[in-house]
């Protein structure tokens, strides 16, 4: 059987699984909710995922999470495996640097 969370994963963007996976990897609440708040493609992602119901996200707090649906559409997706480990695939997603401008990229002094 299909489910809801395996069709809309189809979809997501490299932005949205960004978002999904930084979610999971980070240490915190605290620190997703800084992760998935740099750069205008990635907050935009955030609250499509927050809509869907796929994270909570705290503006006040600047907190974020994973829900059930989020934490399987991650496993949908490959994203993570059944053992809740994250997927060469996912890491590619979770540690990307995210450039807040077009001139940070080119400022970028890695």
């Amino acid at each position: 059987m299909i489910t809801e969370a395996q069709i809309i994963v189809n979809r997501f963007s490299q932005y949205q699984k960004m978002v999904l996976t930084k979610i999971f990897v980070a240490p915190t609440e605290k620190v997703a909710g800084e992760e998935i708040s740099k750069g205008k493609h990635l907050v935009s992602a955030r609250d499509h995922l927050v809509k869907q119901q796929m994270i909570t996200f705290d503006k006040e707090n600047e907190t974020a999470s994973l829900t059930d649906k989020g934490n399987q559409a991650l496993k949908d997706a490959g994203l993570v495996d059944d053992s809740d480990t994250i997927t060469e695939e996912g890491k590619k997603f979770a540690y990307k640097k995210v450039y807040e401008s077009f001139i940070d990229y080119f400022l970028k002094t890695e």
